[in-house]
């Protein structure tokens, strides 16, 4: 769409060209959340939904190859996941164009949003830590304090007074194991998910 949009080409003549360069396969990220009151929250100068699916029935109906996707955690609503997951797959039983579904969750590390995303999802004090709400909610902001890496934090007491075992001056085996992910932090939001 970017490149559409910058070479002043249609949708349908992008699709071509790139059909005719020899491309195949050309991802269909960029969707977030697929409901105009989200994309008015978050991307006010991304195209609408009805633009991404005219891009997307571009590369089908060219002969491409695409996939759909789906980001959540931002503060979309349930309604608003399964409105985006209705019209994916309605997009998918016309066209049959989708090779994946691909969804992650929202990595706000060092964002603006970071902020105001946490404060937005702080849990209600009676809320468990244990339970599927609590998991997905933080109380401090992952901005603000970043959970604790293997590489970074300091070792235990318990690990700092064990033998370190050497085969070689140069294959010294480290006794420490990766701290435990602090209480504070989202497990949503864990530095060692793969993105």
């Amino acid at each position: 769409m970017y490149l559409a949009d910058h070479a002043k080409l249609s949708y349908t003549e992008t699709a071509a060209r790139f059909k005719a360069a020899g491309v195949r396969w050309i991802t269909g990220g960029g969707s977030e959340i697929l409901t105009e009151d989200f994309r008015r929250r978050h991307s006010k100068f991304k195209y609408t939904v009805a633009q991404y699916f005219e891009a997307q029935a571009a590369l089908v109906a060219a002969g491409l190859k695409t996939t759909a996707t789906m980001v959540i955690g931002f503060d979309e609503s349930i309604e608003e996941r399964l409105e985006h997951l209705d019209r994916t797959r309605t997009f998918q039983d016309e066209t049959q164009g989708l090779a994946s579904f691909l969804c992650w969750t929202f990595k706000p590390y060092f964002t603006p949003l970071a902020a105001s995303s946490a404060a937005s999802r702080s849990p209600p004090a009676s809320t468990s830590a244990t339970s599927p709400c609590a998991a997905s909610s933080s109380t401090t902001s992952p901005a603000s304090a970043p959970p604790s890496s293997p590489r970074t934090s300091a070792p235990s007491k318990a690990s700092s007074t064990a033998p370190t075992t050497s085969t070689s001056p140069s294959k010294t085996k480290s006794p420490r194991k990766p701290a435990p992910p602090s209480p504070s932090t989202s497990r949503r939001f864990s530095p060692t998910q793969a993105n």
